[in-house]
């Protein structure tokens, strides 16, 4: 007589932050910059922290948390919705509004969870908010992703989420070569006339000197997974000024490790999101 049973379960895999040996180097958890504008509803001067977790069913209990010293806060923004994945679930921070209601100063995202029976947590990242001002944000950019694709690593589906991240960091973009493509003719009396002229832009994006933090988020998430991109650069020498200029990743993504310490520089090439910078010869 056959006695065995068959029963059968999902793959959990349960979240884990950042987590490393101490190797001795004073840092604390990820720290980051971001600003807000009680005068402005500009986007470039209000920034947005996107998060989001995969819970294994919908029993599965997530919550996200924030914290200014220690005081716990309600969650101020809007609720990510992710249509094609239903075991998605996240959320948007408006930092205009904690500007608002909490002022600057230091605060802390958190996700707590039980996922199939296992209850754990982590620390998202440290925000240091400010607000918005060209003298303090000389020399820094700003990356505004939008997320709307599969992610095969992740086994997570943004397809149709309205889920949004900005991240800043110490960098320059611009740098802009039209790379002009001329088309002439020759006509019958000799004559060279103009057919078609176009400019298919390419703009560089440089990072230096980025922690591991912001390189993971910078490469891993916004340069992986965007579908629409705003790139904001706020340095005062610089030839033309780009405020949540809509640009897509079209070049070769490069990296450099530079001297004894955990930081990186890396550079990006990047394209007009709508290239139509052409004119053409037109028969009236």
């Amino acid at each position: 007589m056959d006695y065995r049973k068959k029963k059968s379960f999902s793959v959990v895999t349960i979240p884990t932050g950042i987590v490393e040996e101490d190797r001795g180097l004073i840092e604390c958890c990820c720290s980051y910059d971001v600003v807000a504008s009680l005068t402005s509803n500009d986007t470039w001067k209000n920034d947005v922290k996107g998060v989001y977790l995969k819970r294994s069913s919908l029993s599965d209990s997530v919550t996200f948390v924030i914290k200014k010293n220690d005081v716990i806060l309600a969650n101020l923004g809007t609720v990510a919705t992710f249509p094609n994945e239903p075991l998605g679930i996240g959320f948007i921070y408006d930092w205009k509004r904690y500007l608002t209601a909490h002022g600057v100063g230091c605060y802390e995202i958190s996700k707590s969870f039980t996922i199939s029976g296992v209850t754990g947590g982590f620390v998202e990242g440290i925000f240091n908010l400010s607000e918005y001002s060209t003298e303090r944000l000389d020399n820094t950019c700003r990356i505004r992703s939008e997320f709307s694709s599969y992610n095969v690593k992740m086994d997570f589906d943004f397809t149709g989420s309205n889920l949004i991240d900005d991240l800043r960091f110490e960098g320059y973009f611009g740098l802009r070569q039209p790379n002009t493509e001329v088309s002439n003719l020759v006509n019958t009396g000799r004559k060279v006339v103009k057919t078609t002229r176009e400019h298919l832009n390419t703009y560089e994006l440089i990072a230096e000197p980025i922690t591991n933090c912001k390189s993971g988020l910078l490469l891993d998430m916004h340069l992986l997974n965007e579908d629409t991109c705003y790139l904001s650069d706020f340095n005062k020498a610089n030839h033309s000024q780009y405020l949540d200029f809509s640009v897509i990743l079209n070049g070769n993504v490069s990296v450099e490790y530079p001297g004894n310490a955990r930081i990186m520089k890396l550079s990006a090439q990047f394209g007009d999101k709508v290239v139509n910078q052409k004119s053409m010869y037109n028969v009236i």
